[in-house]
């Protein structure tokens, strides 16, 4: 299992410093060869040996229960339970099942261990999102979001960014200004549309962290494979990037300081 961790955080460290060399400086990134990319991932390799998450870090649990057949669990729940671990780090995920009523919201809850949920159904009765934050579940229903007949990919963009705005709400988050944001004020079908991030943005997410630290959320702790050697927690390596960090780290400790700090003797009295 910690071998996993290691190498699924190893490939998301290469991803992200791909996605930096083709983010913000694309135009320039635009010029490297391959090669030149793929070099430069080696160097960050084996400066950092990638990321992993510390063990013990991540507490509670958000769900998203999808109880209808409308929009596929990919498309909608997991898609969004995916987003949450990855840029929130929470321990979010996505599991089908009945749908609950009002009545029953809370034993649904419970009985499924999660800290906080939301349920996706498909029905005549709710609107497009009920929030109950005191509760710590909220209920999202496909059907008026699909009341104006859209597409396919229509459906499913709305139903995400309704999962986000009933995920932030849960958890303390409301209204924000950035327009690109789905908790961008909201009163009909056409306001959702707009928000073509089709998620949150990093506006509510202090709010968000403080109000899931009180229901018993929080997120996990991803660092450099290097600075978890450092710290003293590191697992054992499992590949040479990191077996020359562990070797190096390990004889730096043993070493001791360079520059050790120097203790003058007291001066003599006169």
């Amino acid at each position: 299992m910690k071998k996993l961790v290691i190498a699924i955080a190893a490939g998301v460290c290469m991803a992200a410093v791909a996605q930096t060399v083709s983010g913000p400086t694309r135009s320039a990134a635009s010029k490297l060869s391959r090669e030149e990319i793929r070099a430069r991932q080696r160097r960050h390799m084996e400066k950092q040996g990638g990321r992993l998450i510390k063990p013990g870090s991540m507490k509670g649990r958000f769900l998203f229960l999808d109880a209808q057949e409308r929009v596929g669990t990919d498309a909608g729940c997991e898609a969004v339970a995916q987003k949450v671990n990855f840029f929130i780090q929470f321990d979010s995920y996505a599991a089908k099942g009945a749908a609950p009523t009002l009545k029953i919201a809370d034993k649904v809850l419970a009985d499924s261990g999660a800290n906080a949920a939301v349920f996706l159904v498909d029905n005549d009765e709710f609107p497009a999102l009920l929030v109950a934050p005191e509760r710590r579940w909220a209920f999202v229903n496909v059907k008026p979001l699909a009341a104006d007949a859209p597409d396919k990919e229509r459906l499913e963009f709305r139903t995400r960014s309704e999962l986000w705005r009933a995920f932030a709400m849960v958890l303390g988050a409301g209204d924000t200004e950035s327009t690109a944001c789905v908790m961008n004020p909201c009163v009909s079908l056409a306001d959702l549309d707009k928000a073509e991030s089709g998620m949150i943005s990093m506006e509510p997410l202090a709010t968000i962290q403080a109000h899931a630290k009180k229901i018993g959320i929080q997120p996990y702790i991803r660092v450099f494979y290097r600075k978890a050697c450092e710290e003293g927690w590191a697992p054992s390596p499992t590949n040479d990037f990191q077996k020359a960090i562990w070797e190096k780290v390990h004889a730096d400790k043993e070493r001791g300081p360079t520059n050790p700090i120097k203790i003058q003797p007291p001066a003599a009295k006169k």
